[in-house]
């Protein structure tokens, strides 16, 4: 609870930054920059190997569909506050007991990545090694050519002996749109039927979200009060206007989620932090052991006839990989 107090209040002191840096160049980032570029003449995508974070994506000539804040990070806190997309390696309910503070980990997540190799279309980095987990993460970012898709390959390796659990969670700040909409298993569902979980410390009442009828997919619009929501599935997406960023990753349902998800949304108006997100299972790695993760990302424009939540579904889960 303390974790999200504080980052309500560092999204508050730097919410009007955020909103006038989602289209900036590598000249402008004091803090985040510089950024590796990739582009194949149909979407651009720059990664900030300071950070470990890829900080835009977008089709030429349009938006950048990621959030970025290019802030200094307040070190007492333990918190970054950049946005992009970035990875966490462990459940946040586990914080205290790994890391001792409320925050994130401060290598994977807080210090820079070395870079591999790169092309124009492909990059690949390398997190430094996380003392409190023994973890060092791989990650291949490639644009598939000719097209606006981005395949990601995480490879998790335990380097020393660790006694805590990891996982893959990739988290993806968003700006505003119109709503989100994710899978939902339904043989995977939560007490009393629910299609989704919420977590009440941040909406007090049943969030505004809403199983699609007749189809396996949550429908969660922008809201007016923060909330938090997961589901178990195989892909996210958020929505603005005619337009959509979709998510697609594996999805193992006989293995354990230490966050009881597979894909989660942090909607919070106030703030305005927008987050989709996607978890691998856990994984109890031995020293010397090592997992691999896909996590793949397509920009769509949805066809003129989708004009309703379930129709936009229908055609997301047809365009899932």
């Amino acid at each position: 609870m303390m974790y999200r107090n504080i980052q309500r209040l560092v999204c508050l002191l730097v919410s009007s930054i955020l909103l006038l840096t989602e289209a900036r160049s590598q000249v402008d980032y004091d803090y985040i920059g510089p950024v590796e570029t990739l582009d194949n003449g149909v979407v651009s995508l720059e990664v900030s190997l300071k950070t470990g974070r890829i900080v835009s994506f977008h089709k030429k000539g349009q938006k950048n569909w990621l959030a970025v804040c290019d802030e200094p990070p307040i070190p007492s806190w333990h918190w970054n506050p950049w946005c992009g997309d970035r990875i966490w390696p462990t459940a946040q309910f586990m914080f205290g007991d790994i890391y001792g503070n409320p925050g994130a980990d401060p290598v994977i997540d807080g210090s820079p990545w070395t870079l591999v190799s790169k092309n124009d279309s492909m990059i690949e980095y390398v997190s430094g090694t996380s003392p409190q987990l023994g973890l060092q993460i791989r990650r291949r970012v490639e644009i598939l050519p000719g097209s606006a898709e981005v395949l990601q390959l995480f490879t998790i390796s335990r380097i020393c002996e660790s006694r805590f659990p990891v996982h893959l969670w990739a988290i993806t700040s968003v700006g505003y749109g119109d709503c989100i909409l994710m899978e939902s298993d339904p043989a995977k569902r939560y007490p009393g039927q629910m299609p989704f979980k919420w977590w009440p410390e941040f909406s007090s009442t049943q969030p505004r979200a809403y199983l699609l009828d007749g189809v396996d997919a949550v429908a969660v619009p922008s809201p007016d009060k923060p909330l938090k929501i997961g589901t178990y599935g195989r892909w996210i997406a958020q929505v603005r206007g005619s337009r959509a960023f979709l998510q697609t990753i594996p999805y193992s349902p006989e293995e354990p989620y230490l966050e009881e998800s597979s894909l989660q949304a942090y909607l919070n108006p106030v703030t305005h932090t927008y987050e989709i997100e996607n978890l691998s299972p856990a994984w109890h790695l031995q020293k010397g052991e090592v997992r691999q993760w896909r996590v793949h990302w397509k920009l769509l424009d949805l066809p003129k006839e989708a004009t309703t939540e379930k129709q936009k579904s229908l055609f997301l889960m047809k365009e899932q990989k």
